[in-house]
């Protein structure tokens, strides 16, 4: 512009003087009155009410050892002592005798619970493949003897039971089950079932094995059996009611709830077709004295899809006077394949 007003004659005018005003510096910043007394409160004491001693055993909801880890060791688990080597044993709560009743506790818990892998023994096999071949020849006679009673037969009373020396023939000619109902067939033969499965067990596991606990009987029934059980079936609802129901051949320990049985592993075959008719006679008379609670609640029913060997295909049952009505019987399959090892 200067040079363009040069160039025609003119002056140009001067240019005004820029002058920077300075920068006025930024306030301090004033001080957190509250964050300052805040800094200046002692933090709160912490206070644990927790009594410590109390505490024996402390559970984790996170186990420090991988349960699986536990499973392939607990069973030789056991207190420290000095015979072992360590100059000091201390306890910091209760006495050696103590600590060492809960590991002995821990252990039997653990075996009670635990579902191991059993082998179905030969003394098992060969004891259900005598039985089999029993309780066919019973149905057998029953079938051909109760049918056509001749003169001598007519008119005999009930014998008694454990006089009884021969069950085929009382000695009138009848067999002492003439009078059994699918009902009763049926409860022999889950007499029998537990009376193998428990002891077969047993010769197993060892004699320091708590036994057979209710939340691992149908995994042991179904490994000796080779088929699911059902409590319903005998109208039933749990462990405790079926051994009730066979309180003649087993019951439940009053510490650990495991199965107990009441005879010894060679027990006569016979002996449970006399248990049977003996709890046959007696809950017939209580039914006849007018004790509701007698009549059994059998639902064969609720067998089906458990796996072979129970009462046959269209089994129907109605309940009366004397009890179910006869349904065809089939004796229990052992399975063809067991679980390896212990």
């Amino acid at each position: 512009a200067a040079a363009a007003a040069a160039a025609g004659g003119e002056t140009a005018p001067a240019e005004e003087e820029v002058v920077a005003e300075p920068v006025a510096a930024p306030a301090a910043a004033k001080p957190d009155v509250e964050s300052e007394e805040e800094a200046d409160e002692p933090d709160p004491e912490f206070k644990d009410d927790t009594d410590y001693s109390k505490i024996k055993l402390q559970h984790r909801d996170v186990p420090d050892v991988a349960p699986t880890a536990i499973e392939h060791a607990y069973r030789e688990f056991s207190w420290p002592d000095s015979s072992e080597g360590f100059s000091k044993i201390e306890h910091a709560w209760g006495d050696a005798n103590v600590a060492s009743q809960c590991m002995e506790d821990l252990v039997l818990e653990r075996k009670k619970l635990e579902k191991r892998k059993v082998a179905v023994n030969k003394w098992f096999k060969d004891k259900v493949k005598e039985w089999n071949e029993a309780i066919n020849d019973w149905k057998r006679i029953q079938k051909t003897k109760s049918a056509t009673p001749n003169d001598s037969e007519l008119g005999v009373g009930e014998p008694d039971i454990w006089s009884v020396e021969d069950v085929k023939d009382t000695g009138s000619g009848l067999p002492l089950f003439k009078s059994f109902q699918a009902e009763d067939w049926a409860l022999l033969n889950l007499r029998f079932e537990m009376h193998a499965m428990i002891h077969a067990f047993r010769q197993e596991v060892g004699e320091d094995h708590p036994g057979i606990h209710p939340e691992t009987f149908v995994h042991y029934y179904t490994t000796f059996f080779g088929k699911g059980f059902s409590y319903q079936m005998y109208g039933q609802d749990n462990l405790e009611d079926i051994a009730r129901l066979l309180g003649d051949t087993l019951s439940a320990d009053d510490d650990t709830g495991c199965l107990l049985l009441g005879h010894p592993d060679e027990t006569p075959l016979e002996t449970f077709i006399k248990l049977t008719e003996e709890a046959r006679r007696d809950r017939l008379a209580r039914i006849e004295a007018g004790d509701e609670t007698a009549k059994l609640k059998m639902n064969f029913s609720a067998g089906k899809g458990l796996g072979k060997g129970w009462m046959g295909k269209g089994a129907a049952l109605t309940q009366g006077a004397t009890g179910l009505r006869s349904v065809p019987y089939r004796a229990p399959v052992v399975a063809k394949s067991f679980g390896k090892g212990r």
